[in-house]
């Protein structure tokens, strides 16, 4: 109890409502249909790009680049941030990668997407650290093959 009879709160249970996180906004505008088809245009449009800039505590200097790294942190797991799951994460490189401006961003000035984008994504990388999956089987006159790195072998050699 404070002075004056009134009971203090604790803070935050009255403030203003939490805000929405980027990677919640961009998974509400993916869908994966009953195929098992993922669909992420949902993230590149103006709906998408509109309700992340309202989501923001204090409007970015440059929105439309904040957009484009706030997805991409999400892409890439860079900055200790949720990576999407593979399954997200392959239908929207196959957008990123795409030379062309994204469709938020069409009758503007911004030009972002123009040049595509080349960087490793969280679950190739991730893939690409474990070369012990870097194996290939081949079948030779009903015979198979199998080669491995030798660096995955877990003993020496001699």
């Amino acid at each position: 109890m404070t002075s004056g009879g009134v009971v203090a709160m604790p803070k935050g249970i009255f403030g203003p409502k939490p805000r929405k996180s980027s990677y919640n906004i961009f998974m509400s505008y993916v869908s994966i249909k009953d195929n098992g088809e993922c669909d992420t245009s949902g993230i590149f449009s103006v709906e998408c790009y509109r309700e992340w800039l309202d989501s923001r505590s204090q409007r970015p200097q440059n929105p439309e680049i904040s957009y484009r790294s706030s997805l991409l942190v999400h892409v890439t797991g860079s900055n200790h941030t949720r990576p999407f799951p593979y399954i997200v994460e392959g239908s929207v490189l196959k957008r990123l990668r795409q030379k062309k401006v994204w469709e938020c961003f069409r009758n503007t000035e911004i030009k972002i997407g123009i040049q595509g984008f080349r960087g490793k994504a969280y679950h190739e990388d991730v893939s690409s650290d474990n070369e012990c999956d870097a194996m290939s089987v081949e079948s030779e006159g009903g015979k198979l093959a199998l080669s491995l790195p030798i660096d995955c072998l877990d003993y020496d050699l001699v």
